[in-house]
């Protein structure tokens, strides 16, 4: 049987809303009107699946919880005030990126 996505659950995107979704093996359709988050939440999945954490920064949240169908998740918290996010995978220990906005920005373009 094949991993696929499970869950996520994100919270204070863009400080405007939230995001809790299942997923089902095989595909899923997401649709919406405009403005109310598709775009935002496949570049969360992709940042995630591909472990470009650091890209995560210019996606303004408070907390994404990514889980597979393996139970194996991704955990990310956010802190914009001291320009911090923190990642636990699995439950495991915690990893800490510290970015400045403008520095971080010229590094990934």
């Amino acid at each position: 049987m094949s991993i696929y996505i499970k869950h996520l659950e994100a919270k204070g995107i863009y400080g405007i809303f939230d995001i809790n979704l299942d997923f089902h093996q095989g595909v899923n359709v997401l649709f919406a009107k405009n403005g109310k988050g598709k775009t935002t939440l496949l570049h969360i999945i992709a940042n995630l699946l591909n472990e470009d954490y650091e890209r995560s920064a210019f996606i303004d949240f408070d907390y994404i919880n990514l889980r597979m169908s393996n139970e194996s998740q991704v955990e990310f918290k956010s802190n914009i005030n001291d320009e911090e996010i923190i990642l636990s995978l699995n439950g495991g220990a915690e990893k800490k990126f510290h970015f400045h906005s403008k520095e971080l920005k010229n590094i990934l373009l």
